[in-house]
């Protein structure tokens, strides 16, 4: 996938970045508060820190933990906690199964979880209206969110 995105974008760099807008008014939001956040994404890096820059957001390398080699986002959730050195993180995807698989994977018994996560469905973004209607169970809490939800996260912390 990353090869073929590549070479799609190689042919006309702007307009491959033209075709992947951002969110407004989350884009502008990210932007002022560039520091209270990172990605986490299946992309490659370099994509997203191109598509980024192109779009006025000024991530840095370190702020980005892709799927380059094979990386899961479990394990990158992970590693975002030992580098920023928290016990709890707010996980936002617009993939009912992402969150699914993230909240299988940090809801353990006994508190045995390396990090307590709070899982966050974008109602914005590739997903169909469907997932919505997802009843948290007593093991997973999953919370659908709009945008300006986000962006009031984004202002408090």
């Amino acid at each position: 996938l990353f090869a073929k995105r590549d070479e799609i974008s190689a042919l006309d760099p702007k307009k491959w970045a033209e075709l992947n807008r951002p969110y407004q008014p989350l884009w502008q939001a990210l932007q002022e508060n560039i520091d209270k956040f990172v990605v986490l994404t299946n992309k490659n890096k370099r994509a997203v820190l191109e598509l980024s820059h192109f779009w006025n957001l000024n991530l840095v390398a370190t702020q980005i933990y892709s799927g380059d080699h094979g990386t899961s986002k479990q394990d990158n959730l992970i590693q975002i906690a030992k580098d920023k050195d928290c016990d709890t993180v707010i996980f936002v995807d617009d993939s009912l199964s992402n969150l699914k698989d993230i909240g299988n994977r940090f809801s353990m018994p006994n508190g045995a979880a390396p990090l307590t996560v709070q899982l966050l469905l974008a109602k914005w973004g590739y997903v169909a209206p469907e997932p919505y209607s997802y009843k948290s169970s007593d093991k997973i809490q999953i919370r659908a969110i709009e945008q300006y939800d986000l962006i009031q996260l984004l202002e408090e912390n």
